[in-house]
């Protein structure tokens, strides 16, 4: 029975594993900011890097990531575009594609000057904590996925 137990939990564990899709990081807090014009929202993303060089890519990708799988409470973006779980073969390597050769950063830029206010750059131990102005061009995001049939249209 014991050796029963412990293939059944090595099976489940190595079955949870195989099914991490994208690897999704939960080392950010996004606030909404305001929206801009139509099909664009404007998001305040503060990220955590040892590296401040590397905030801003990670800043974006995080972004996009949130409107695409999580959503984003308290703006335009509350309910996310799909869910991991409705992800299939076709769609997991869509994905791994469009954020391995950062597809992402078309459609989200710096909203401001690139300066970054003092209360928006902070030193946690070995980390940074970097908050960024990003302006995500959502209904671009939407038409490109659509096109691509990992979304279906509105209305359809």
């Amino acid at each position: 029975m014991k050796k029963f137990l412990f293939y059944f939990f090595l099976l489940l564990s190595f079955r949870s594993f195989s099914q991490e899709v994208l690897k999704i990081d939960k080392e950010f807090d996004i606030q909404p900011s305001y929206t801009g014009v139509q099909g664009v929202e404007i998001f305040k993303v503060f990220v955590k890097v040892k590296n401040e060089k590397i905030g801003l890519e990670k800043a974006k990708k995080n972004v996009v990531q949130a409107i695409l799988f999580q959503g984003i409470s308290g703006s335009g973006s509350v309910a996310p575009f799909l869910t991991i779980s409705e992800l299939d073969e076709s769609r997991k390597v869509f994905f791994e594609k469009f954020f391995e050769k950062k597809e992402y950063l078309k459609f989200v830029n710096i909203a401001n000057d690139g300066t970054i206010g003092p209360g928006d750059f902070k030193r946690v131990g070995k980390m940074y904590r970097i908050g960024y102005l990003l302006k995500v061009e959502k209904a671009q995001l939407r038409r490109y996925l659509e096109e691509n049939g990992i979304i279906r249209k509105l209305g359809l």
